[in-house]
């Protein structure tokens, strides 16, 4: 659970003048952080970039020893023109302390000049600053005055893995269900809605295949041996199955299993799919169908509804050399795409044992990829280890947009009722662009620059699912042009 206080929103001015600062604060500069026990206490600084430049920020806190409860601080980022970039500041749940403190954070900030490509802390050292009013407060005290509602909320969070990182995630599109897949086998299922959790150590995952173990123990270090050992106790994909009560659960040695997860977690049945690393599964949006996946081959099963038995169909052989998701065509039954490691997406049919065509114009590895619908077509987003998403206009078979990151992206999703596509990268930063025009919304970083491992949709209007590398965060985004449009109306209420 987490409580939120405060939004801080600083608009960067028009225009830019040397010597000068390159913030103008529209509201308060002050932050609430609010004790409560159990809780996890986070407050959101929004910067709005309405500059024709890139502007680099510095969040620092400068507090002694007693108020390091922060986590993830320095933190610093870069603010690209006509945008807004969250910045969600966590306090650490083992440093809650009944008193009230205050904390000095201060907010660097200075024109970013792209050609130099340095790190933006190189770009601080002669910003300008300002200083955040914050404070720490308990239970029913106030410290400002409220601010006005965020066009981003942070809902809840979960952060109590420990050292289970997290491999996969999925949300039920029925129940407020999230489930994630681990290390060593594990799997999570968390009602953000009332904060129940449920943990299972799925022991039947964790198959090591120790003739391959005998057979390359001399020629492995240990460490090399011991991190492939535990690749192949993660959990590497899971999914909830629509209209049902059950999810599965992919390992990356090769292992597909079925759980009923109303009924106790009952495992209800189990499937060796691929003789080593799992990498990825598809769930059909309408009928029992799973896709795995594992290096160059794609395997396509029948999940029986009454007797939970998987009926295997067919394979399909890839011409590359290593498939790295793959997702079902939601407008036709019969087709897929795949994201493969050379840079290309796949686009099969069961028709087939070979693919029907390739799309080519990543130049590094293509982590994930979704179908989303705008104004009647169908196109595809992907996203790549060379720092790019690109949006493939599936008529076409071509690439008809691209959206630059600033590091590698791992997650793509789709989200038609708000008009957005959503993208994960490496560094922790989560992006929004519009799915019309494909222009740069907001970028959102939660706590720190741990990697984002997945996203998913929620059954509530608006709301997102991230999972990082040992938490989750369900957040809630509002279309701000709406907002805007709702408090002037508001306004001429008076």
């Amino acid at each position: 659970m987490l409580n939120l206080m405060h939004d801080l929103k600083v608009i960067l001015l028009n225009q830019v003048t040397p010597g000068t600062n390159v913030l103008h604060d529209v509201y308060k500069l002050e932050l609430s952080f609010h004790l409560e026990s159990n809780n996890i206490i986070a407050c959101s600084l929004d910067l709005t970039n309405n500059t024709d430049e890139h502007v680099a920020f510095g969040l620092l806190n400068t507090s002694d020893e007693q108020t390091s409860f922060l986590s993830s601080l320095p933190l610093f980022g870069i603010v690209d023109p006509g945008t807004i970039y969250t910045v969600v500041v966590i306090m650490n749940r083992d440093e809650y302390q009944p008193q009230e403190r205050s904390i000095d954070l201060i907010l660097q900030t200075s024109v970013y000049y792209k050609i130099l490509r340095a790190p933006p802390m190189l770009m601080l050292q002669n910003a300008e600053e300002v200083t955040l009013e914050s404070a720490c407060a308990l239970p029913g005290e106030t410290t400002f005055e409220e601010s006005t509602r965020p066009s981003l909320k942070i809902i809840s969070m979960k952060d109590n893995y420990s050292v289970q990182h997290i491999c996969s995630i999925d949300a039920n599109g029925t129940e407020p269900l999230i489930i994630t897949g681990h290390l060593f086998g594990y799997v999570h299922i968390w009602n953000y809605a009332t904060q129940a959790s449920y943990c299972l150590l799925c022991q039947q995952l964790v198959h090591i295949n120790y003739v391959l173990i005998a057979k390359y123990w001399e020629k492995l270090r240990l460490d090399i041996l011991i991190r492939w050992m535990i690749l192949l106790t993660a959990v590497c994909s899971v999914k909830f199955i629509a209209g049902k009560q059950w999810f599965l659960a992919g390992s990356c040695d090769g292992f597909i299993h079925v759980y009923n997860y109303k009924n106790g977690m009952q495992k209800m049945g189990s499937l060796k799919a691929h003789d080593i690393y799992l990498n990825s599964l598809a769930i059909h949006p309408t009928e029992l169908y799973v896709l795995s996946v594992c290096t160059t081959e794609i395997k396509l099963w029948a999940l029986n509804g009454s007797q939970i038995g998987f009926k295997y169909i067919q394979t399909i052989e890839a011409s590359t050399y290593k498939i790295r998701a793959v997702a079902f065509n939601p407008n036709d039954n019969n087709t897929f795409a795949s994201a493969c490691h050379d840079g290309t997406i796949e686009v099969g049919c069961f028709d087939s044992v070979r693919s029907q065509y390739t799309m080519s114009g990543h130049s590094g590895c293509v982590e994930s990829l979704d179908f989303f619908t705008r104004d009647g077509q169908q196109y595809l987003i992907t996203g790549s280890y060379d720092k790019t998403a690109k949006i493939w206009d599936m008529h076409k078979k071509e690439c008809v947009g691209t959206l630059l990151h600033r590091s590698e992206v791992l997650s793509v999703l789709p989200y038609s009722k708000l008009g957005l596509l959503v993208t994960g990268t490496a560094d922790g930063d989560v992006y929004f662009w519009s799915s019309t025009n494909f222009r740069l919304k907001r970028i959102v970083n939660i706590g720190g620059n741990s990697r984002v491992r997945g996203l998913a949709c929620l059954i509530e209007y608006g709301r997102v699912a991230i999972s990082h590398q040992k938490r989750v965060s369900v957040i809630e985004i509002h279309d701000e042009e709406e907002q805007v449009a709702g408090e002037d109306n508001d306004e001429n209420s008076y």
